[in-house]
């Protein structure tokens, strides 16, 4: 995804540049509070093709494993 001209990677919730734990509270924080805390496309971590707790859980699991389980790319 590309928003003013910075490549944005999926699963970096928090816009800080790096994939990793804070995402995933991040996430999750979304799933119990959307309105105060807003994602994009770019937080399907699982392809699913929807934003939900899930996403999370599979964000923690590619901060461990990232070869086990890759970010998914579809859109």
């Amino acid at each position: 995804e590309v928003f003013n001209n910075v490549q944005k990677r999926r699963g970096d919730v928090n816009d800080d540049g790096k994939v990793d734990k804070d995402d995933a509270i991040y996430l999750l924080r979304h799933v119990v509070y959307p309105e105060k805390y807003p994602v994009s496309v770019r937080c399907d971590a699982d392809g699913s093709q929807k934003i939900d707790k899930d996403d999370a859980i599979y964000l923690l699991r590619h901060v461990v494993y990232p070869e086990k389980y890759p970010l998914k790319l579809g859109e």
